[in-house]
């Protein structure tokens, strides 16, 4: 009796893209040099270190960036894109007012935390990738304005108008930044950011209570003394 053979064909995996192709090779030339300059700074982030680190030819970096500027340029903004996207993770969760201000300062320091090249990038930008660093900053208060005017007409902050939340935010913006500015790299202690407890309790905090005939001319130069003194204690 004749046997039969039955046999199977292997499903053949889909073939992927030139466009998935090379969108990978771009997110692993944007990884790598986010880790080269995290390492060696602007300065010392040559193509060759950045392409050894992403495992590509040398060659291949320059079918994506005419210069190794143009990849700067663009670096700062993708990063920055990463850790707004952390915060509005972690803070999504958090209760209104003064806990969900105390969640996204953690969360900032969490992001730089894990990923310790952040703080050199976003240092440095400032000398190295000045028009990406200005568009950050101002993306970056831009989005903090807009969340605290929320809250504040939600009545879970007290003691503002909309005119100085600007100012608040660029102060909180300074506290923050102002301890990572002493390296490259975060300290450890900076996962757990005691030194800013202060900070929400100084935002919420009821205005100092002055006659209501100064109020108006007195109060913005008292909340925003009050915010310095804090601040200044850190």
């Amino acid at each position: 009796m004749a046997s039969v053979r039955i046999t199977t064909r292997r499903k053949e995996r889909p073939s992927r893209s030139r466009i998935e192709k090379a969108d990978d090779t771009r997110r692993a030339l944007f990884s790598a040099t986010a880790t080269v300059v995290g390492k060696y700074g602007y300065a010392d982030a040559s193509v060759i270190r950045i392409t050894s680190e992403a495992g590509v030819a040398n060659g291949t970096f320059y079918n994506y960036f005419e210069t190794r500027q143009h990849l700067f340029d663009q670096l700062l903004p993708a990063r920055g894109e990463e850790i707004l996207n952390f915060i509005r993770e972690q803070v999504g969760k958090s209760p209104a007012g003064i806990e969900r201000e105390r969640r996204r300062i953690t969360a900032y320091f969490e992001f730089c935390v894990q990923n310790p090249g952040f703080l050199r990038i976003l240092n440095e930008a400032e000398i190295f990738a000045p028009r990406a660093f200005k568009n950050h900053m101002k993306r970056f208060a831009a989005g903090y304005t807009r969340a605290l005017k929320r809250s504040l007409q939600r009545g879970e902050i007290a003691g503002y108008d909309e005119r100085e939340l600007e100012a608040v935010v660029h102060m909180l913006m300074g506290a923050r930044t102002s301890d990572s500015a002493m390296g490259p790299t975060p300290r450890p202690s900076l996962s757990a950011p005691r030194s800013y407890r202060h900070l929400p309790q100084a935002v919420g905090s009821p205005a100092i209570r002055i006659p209501p005939e100064r109020r108006e001319r007195k109060r913005a130069p008292l909340k925003i003394a009050l915010l310095s003194k804090v601040i200044s204690e850190i």
